[in-house]
């Protein structure tokens, strides 16, 4: 080439084309070919000395940036290593499908095998938690919000390889060094990162979003949005090799540098696709080199000291780089002020506490807290993202169990009670992992109720959809430690008129679940008369359309009424299913345990204060209620007396005979009539309890006649009907 020397401040360099070149060029393509002139002039040739010379400039194009980046990382002068790498990425970006030569070559291999494992990894994790949430709703827009493109970002890497490559260019393991001792500097590799503003991959994501400034179409936005994806996509992959290769001090030097300078480099560029900070969150991945660890730790193993050593130190070094992208992600929805950013980041914050971004357990827990305690108090446009965030979260494990119902569906167990009891215990491991998926976001949606009460209808709802029985038995299982919370914070009364206000028709199961739970624990610690009172007030509010109450709603509370109250609310019990009035027997009782063998008599009968009723208590106003005055059906009476003696584990043969010596003695003292259901519950007895026949033959008949049982006709056929019984089954001196 020539250039004119016309002015002193400007040479202007001239370049022709000849057949001298074209001779060069092809020669230099097939060294082991022996060219001649008449050769490159024939025909055919010559249509191919075009293509060859592009080749050529291309391979010359790529090996002059790789100059100049070798130029570049051995330099010690900021403004040099500045300008390098300015050049660098305006190359790399202009030289498209130019494909990298020397080291370049072995970084965008790196950056198309984490493309390919860490984008298949979310998808595969997006479609296993995927659930077939309405097209709108809060659970799909969140889903596309954090979408990858994995075909586009293949396509891209092969389009801007030069790119790809100097984004990963830092970030790639030297080949063949395994030592902590290696000399990474002699290969251009960087230890640590200085200024994040002077790195090759902020130049190159610069120079991507000052395109999509100057020329602001979809294209340069979307390119740059996939640089750095692909950038974080490295880094997690690079995470991902140190945690499966404990022993490898590169890869962890590596993996660390990597998760340093995306840290860095979040924090001062002007963008940030929510799609990135979906690739960030995968460090937090880190569940298979825990899992290692624990299994080394518990069992003994045939490994060495220093293998043992390398797991350990691997593990410490992952939970750093997992923690480090939660502080990231705080960053960014603290300081971020596009609108979209910041709810990405408190979506994977959210995702991530609530199992639906894979992580270790310490990893949620600090996750939990970093929404909990960070996040949410910070001020009300965080409060807001968090919220929406876990009600998309519990839609979809709302979602998920509705779509494996029919996997887990189990035949509901009834216990001899009468009383339906949900499975607490996974038939299979599959469910158990299945129930463990749908807790994570009920207990991260259970803990924001306790900040924010009105929450707690959401929760009802979701966990009330019809076939929703795993978070239903998810939610109902850490139930306790919800009411509690709550009730410590707002007052038991308080809560429950507000929840019960929430709650419609299809959240009843699980507001009496909230009711039963929020009374307290122990003998001694009875429910509170204001809380007693807003029971009946929910019950009142709850009533049917034709005006029947629900008992339901008092029974967590019948311990703590007065014995004469729940006289009175004894007969609709009696007119509830079987197996809500044995939970209200159960439950008035439940206190008063080691008293279950008495009936207790009031200190002043002008001013009752015994609260709850024993077992004998509730056997002995059960015989004496006067159905016919209640309007109860008389087959229904007998039914409820009867079902309370087939219950032998709470009316023992014990329990039984002080109630029926505690009648038969007020028959013999106050001159009273015996109960229309006497002498059959006698007749019961005999043919239940064995036990009691001595007892029935030679005290309580013999109390009957003395007490001139016989006066009435239909209790005198009773009582003798029972002494033919006793005398059927051998029961000595029954005729005497």
């Amino acid at each position: 080439g020539t250039y004119d020397n016309n002015d002193t401040q400007q040479k202007q360099y001239r370049y022709k084309l000849d057949d001298k070149t074209l001779l060069a060029a092809e020669m230099e393509h097939d060294k082991t070919k022996k060219a001649t002139a008449s050769e490159v002039l024939d025909k055919k040739k010559v249509e191919e000395l075009p293509k060859i010379f592009q080749t050529q400039c291309q391979l010359s194009a790529s090996q002059a940036l790789n100059r100049i980046l070798k130029t570049t990382a051995n330099s010690h002068d900021i403004g040099m290593i500045d300008f390098g790498n300015q050049v660098a990425a305006k190359l790399a970006w202009t030289l498209r499908n130019v494909k990298p030569s020397g080291d370049l070559k072995a970084s965008q291999e790196i950056a198309a095998e984490s493309v390919h494992r860490v984008a298949s990894k979310i998808i595969e994790d997006q479609s296993n938690g995927s659930s077939k949430s309405k097209k709108g709703s809060k659970s799909s827009n969140i889903t596309h919000l954090m979408g990858v493109d994995k075909s586009a970002l293949e396509k891209f890497v092969e389009e801007y390889p030069l790119v790809a490559a100097c984004l990963t260019k830092d970030l790639t393991p030297i080949l063949g060094s395994t030592s902590t001792n290696n000399n990474v500097n002699s290969h251009n590799q960087p230890s640590t990162v200085v200024d994040p503003s002077l790195t090759l991959v902020t130049s190159v994501l610069n120079e991507a979003f000052m395109k999509s400034c100057v020329t602001p179409t979809n294209d340069e936005r979307l390119n740059y949005n996939k640089a750095i994806d692909i950038f974080a996509a490295t880094v997690v992959h690079n995470s991902d090799q140190a945690n499966s290769k404990p022993s490898d001090a590169e890869k962890k030097r590596v993996a660390t540098l990597g998760t340093s300078s995306i840290t860095q480099d979040l924090g001062i560029l002007p963008y940030i696709p929510p799609s990135s900070l979906r690739f960030l969150a995968g460090l937090c991945d880190i569940e298979g080199i825990t899992k290692k660890a624990n299994d080394n730790a518990r069992k003994s193993t045939t490994q060495t000291i220093a293998a043992t050593s390398a797991i350990n130190a691997a593990k410490m070094a992952a939970e750093k780089r997992a923690t480090a992208a939660l502080v990231a992600l705080r960053d960014i929805a603290f300081q971020r002020s596009n609108i979209e950013t910041r709810r990405a980041a408190v979506v994977c914050a959210v995702s991530i506490a609530a199992g639906h971004i894979s992580a270790s357990s310490a990893i949620e827990d600090k996750a939990l807290k970093l929404v909990m305690n960070v996040l949410f108090p910070k001020n009300e446009a965080l409060s807001t993202l968090v919220v929406e965030a876990a009600v998309s979260s519990l839609e979809r494990a709302s979602q998920y169990a509705i779509d494996n119902n029919d996997r887990f569906k189990q035949t509901k167990k009834t216990s001899s009670k009468g009383k339906d009891l949900d499975q607490s215990s996974p038939a299979s491991d599959e469910e158990k992992a299945a129930l463990e998926k749908v807790k994570k976001p009920a207990l991260l949606f259970m803990a924001l109720c306790v900040r924010q009460p009105d929450m707690m209808k959401q929760l009802m709802h979701q966990s009330c959809r019809p076939f929703a029985t795993l978070l239903s038995k998810a939610v109902k299982e850490n139930m306790p430690k919800l009411t509690r919370a709550l009730a410590t914070k707002h007052g038991s009364a308080t809560i429950a008129s507000q929840v019960a206000e929430m709650a419609g028709n299809e959240e009843i199961p699980m507001l009496l679940a909230f009711l039963d739970n929020l009374t307290p624990l122990g003998d001694r610690n009875l429910p509170k008369e204001d809380l007693v009172e807003a029971c009946h007030k929910i019950q009142e509010s709850k009533k049917s359309d034709d005006g029947k109450m629900d008992p339901r709603f008092i029974i967590p509370v019948v311990a703590g009424m007065k014995r004469v109250d729940l006289v009175k609310k004894l007969p609709e019990f009696v007119m509830a299913d079987d197996n809500i009035f044995m939970a209200a027997i159960e439950q008035m009782g439940n206190r008063l345990q080691r008293h279950a063998l008495i009936f207790r008599d009031e200190p002043d009968p002008e001013n009752p204060v015994l609260t709850g009723m024993t077992l004998c208590e509730c056997f002995v106003f059960l015989h004496k209620m006067d159905f016919a005055a209640e309007e109860i059906p008389k087959r229904r009476y007998l039914d409820v007396v009867r079902l309370c003696l087939d219950d032998e584990d709470t009316f023992t043969d014990t329990v039984v005979r002080e109630a029926l010596d505690y009648i038969s003695g007020t028959f013999l003292a106050e001159d009273a009539t015996l109960p229309l259901a006497y002498m059959r519950t006698i007749i019961l007895t005999c043919s239940k309890h064995e036990s009691l026949h001595n007892w029935i033959c030679h005290l309580l008949l013999p109390r009957l006649i003395e007490g001139k049982v016989y006066v009435d006709r239909r209790q005198w056929e009773g009582w003798m009907r029972c002494a033919r019984m006793l005398e059927t089954n051998g029961v000595d001196n029954v005729q005497k």
